[in-house]
């Protein structure tokens, strides 16, 4: 293999989530063939180098995205320069050869993104039925941010969430807008039918309860979605859970494989995207990868590069300066060690390795031809 490492352009995005399809002919794949992208919030240097040491060694191409909460770790004051600042850290690789841990970059294939743009405030007192009179304004802003980011060449991803939005009219309106823009500047949208379980924005979403024709109807609505607006993938509720959590994330693949057959009959079949990925079993995503076909990857990723950082920062303190007495909390607060990375780059690499056996996307640079 040769070349350095790069981002994908809008094209090769493309190809990549229609390679996802757990379909081929409108048969379905056997469980070999089918495979899942990774996305990877990323939140600083840790994270992109941990991204592209997977991508690189195991030849698969790897989504890393940032969110408006996530920019803020790029030290950046807004999403445009959050983003920018996660794709010069990918783009310095194309010009040098960049390693961790002995495995070389030159052959990682990032498809780089915004994840997680929320709707604007619909309501100012939803109980009371009080429209929130800056509205239009907040849309207009949304969309000048959304077109700034969209403009940037190393962008081919856009997730809007409009789940919050109070219908589905909506929600399809403003998507639909999104993805007009996208299409102008060479972006793929990821739309969100319905709120995720866990907290968003402050607010706790539980899992929708489907059962029969409610399930029938809500599939429907979710192909309705996907036909009107035109949406790259999709995201809606299967029962995972954003953020933190006791035990399993368990979801439901009963409402996974009831989309992606209905949508294959229908023939408007996108990505089913596993928003609050962290914490399903293996077991359940490796039997049902490609029906769940991109799958993102935030909270785990926060918990071992901070932990990697805090423990790093403690044990060296104390070694070299003895420190009897003091709290690891309190020397933590008090040191800023510049050598820190690897403490947090190390782990969360091998983590997402063990993400990349899961979801069976070993070599798939490879079969497209992006290498």
């Amino acid at each position: 293999m040769s070349g350095k490492a790069r981002i994908l352009s809008y094209e090769e995005t493309v190809k990549v989530f229609r390679s996802i399809c757990p379909f081929s002919n409108g048969e379905q794949k056997t469980a070999d063939q089918r495979w899942g992208l990774l996305s990877i919030n990323s939140y600083g240097d840790e994270w992109v180098d941990a991204v592209l040491y997977n991508s690189s060694k195991h030849k698969t191409p790897i989504a890393i995205v940032s969110s408006p909460g996530g920019y803020k770790g790029w030290g950046a004051g807004n999403v445009v320069a959050g983003m920018m600042a996660a794709a010069a850290r990918v783009r310095i690789f194309g010009e040098v050869d960049g390693k961790l841990d002995g495995v070389s970059f030159q052959d990682a294939r990032i498809i780089c993104g915004l994840d997680h743009q929320d709707a604007p405030k619909y309501w100012k007192d939803e109980k009371a039925g009080v429209k929130n009179s800056d509205y239009e304004k907040d849309c207009e802003k949304l969309l000048a941010t959304a077109e700034a980011v969209m403009k940037l060449p190393e962008v081919s991803f856009y997730m809007f969430d409009g789940a919050h939005l109070p219908d589905l009219k909506e929600n399809i309106r403003f998507t639909k807008m999104l993805v007009e823009m996208g299409k102008k500047h060479g972006v793929l949208v990821e739309g969100e039918l319905t709120a995720t379980a866990g907290i968003e924005d402050g607010k706790e979403y539980t899992a929708s309860s489907l059962e029969g024709e409610q399930m029938k109807d809500y599939v429907g609505r979710i192909c309705d979605f996907v036909e009107q607006t035109g949406v790259g993938a999709i995201a809606f509720d299967i029962g995972s859970a954003h953020g933190k959590r006791e035990g399993e994330n368990i979801i439901r693949t009963d409402i996974v494989m009831a989309y992606n057959e209905e949508a294959n009959r229908r023939g408007c079949w996108v990505p089913t995207v596993l928003h609050g990925g962290t914490g399903v079993p293996d077991d359940t995503v490796r039997e049902y990868i490609g029906f769940i076909g991109k799958i993102n990857k935030a909270t785990i990723g926060k918990n071992i590069v901070m932990q990697g950082r805090y423990f790093f920062s403690c044990e060296n303190v104390r070694s070299v300066l003895g420190l009897p007495g003091v709290s690891d909390k309190e020397i933590y607060k008090g040191t800023k060690p510049v050598d820190h990375f690897l403490a947090g780059a190390l782990p969360l690499a091998r983590k997402i390795e063990e993400f990349a056996e899961t979801a069976n996307c070993a070599n798939k640079s490879v079969e497209l031809a992006l290498i």
